[in-house]
């Protein structure tokens, strides 16, 4: 079973939201039952929220969505959609282990089901979402299971829209973490205590952070998160590259923030200005920040697609190899703006031949004074090391060479 919320910026979509998509009145065909076939009609309550949801209100069921239902044993048994979903209401159907009895409760999703005994039930809230425009995150909810088919799901969690400006481009993911407790992890507490103020940081017997993957961004980045229901003094956010170090640190807000079951808080957030790595290496647009091994000396290995070309970020200013100084590239290369052979450079001059190049070096310069990017022609994906020296600003350096290859002679 899966209960989506998703966020769009239309405003009709406002408007539509006032609908009741609802199926009629259903009644099952057979007698209500505790034991072995069960079937019930599912419907959740909607978030309180003045942001633009579907034309069909605040979700809907979806096709193959399952839940949770416990039995007085605390046995939990898959219980699965019958349909083909898109309703705000939905017929579930399962079988009950025979020598067992229907418990009190039912869980969505059912892998958000860890254990339930008596009264008190235990729940894994995910740590990790993708973070997109229109976004859609289910959230974890119960329903208290009574003497008919009726389940009325609640919202066990609060949810942050988030709206973060000034993103920093080599950011892939964010980590967010709180003082006040876990964000993500297994909770345990009483059905009771769910049902009425939903899950609390506090409730954590395996404690989490939450993990935002960010796999396009721009200037803003947009996500939809489900976190425990609190009055937050501060959640942290971690921006992360590629290779897991951090890029800039700072705490969403300067304030308070509450968040209320089954209520969602909206957020503005303004990333701090960051200055560019003293060197990082451009690749159609892909960034990857490179070690420092000594003083002003940057090295690494990269993954290069067979033809491509790239250049190299010095604070934030694009380079590529000064004009008839070295290969300017790796592979099947022929430049009038190289200089060509590179194994034993003797003199530059313009290349009227194609060189297979397995490793060049040479000087660079701004793209802004000599437009030489460096080109990568290969006949498959392969990976090149690089190493620049810009320890003399005047005159940085680079020297890159193809991995799976010996160097020329």
């Amino acid at each position: 079973m899966k209960k989506y919320i998703a966020i769009f910026a239309a405003a009709a979509a406002l408007l539509a939201g006032c609908k009741d998509y609802s199926y009629e009145s259903w009644v099952p065909d057979e007698t209500f039952s505790r034991t072995g076939e069960v079937s019930f009609l599912a419907t959740f309550e909607n978030l309180e929220t003045k942001a633009f949801m579907d034309e069909k209100g605040n979700g809907t069921w979806d096709g193959g969505d399952q839940i949770a239902v416990a039995c007085t044993d605390g046995t939990l048994v898959t219980f699965s959609l019958d349909g083909t979903g898109d309703t705000k209401r939905a017929i579930f159907k399962g079988t009950i282990p025979s020598g067992k009895e229907l418990g009190s409760v039912a869980v969505y999703p059912a892998s958000a089901a860890v254990s339930c005994d008596g009264a008190s039930i235990s729940l894994k809230v995910p740590g990790s979402y993708k973070a997109s425009v229109s976004s859609t995150y289910p959230g974890v909810m119960l329903a208290a299971i009574g003497n008919d088919w009726n389940l009325a799901f609640k919202q066990a969690l609060g949810f942050l829209k988030l709206t973060i400006n000034n993103y920093p481009a080599d950011a892939t993911k964010i980590l967010l973490s709180s003082p006040d407790g876990a964000l993500s992890g297994t909770f345990k507490c009483a059905v009771s205590d769910v049902l009425d103020r939903g899950i609390r940081p506090a409730d954590a017997i395996d404690k989490g952070d939450a993990e935002l993957l960010v796999s396009a961004a721009g200037k803003s980045v947009y996500a939809f998160l489900p976190v425990p229901a609190a009055d937050y003094s501060v959640i942290n956010a971690s921006f992360r590259d590629a290779k897991d170090r951090e890029v800039i640190g700072q705490p969403l807000s300067d304030y308070t923030t509450g968040v209320s079951r089954a209520e969602m808080h909206d957020m503005i957030v303004l990333c701090g200005e960051i200055a560019a790595p003293p060197c990082r290496i451009n690749i159609g647009g892909e960034r990857s920040v490179l070690d420092e091994v000594s003083d002003g000396v940057f090295e690494g290995e990269v993954e290069v697609p067979a033809s491509t070309s790239f250049v190299v970020e010095l604070e934030g200013e694009p380079f590529g190899f000064a004009t008839f100084s070295g290969a300017g590239g790796l592979g099947s290369i022929s430049s009038d703006n190289s200089a060509l052979p590179v194994a034993g450079i003797k003199s530059a001059g313009k290349s009227v031949k194609t060189y297979y190049v397995k490793r060049a070096i040479g000087t660079m310069a701004s793209t802004a004074v000599a437009n030489n990017p460096f080109t990568i022609n290969l006949t498959s994906p392969g990976k090149m090391h690089v190493r620049f020296d810009i320890s003399d600003p005047t005159a940085p350096k680079y020297n890159i060479r193809l991995v799976e290859e010996p160097d020329p002679a």
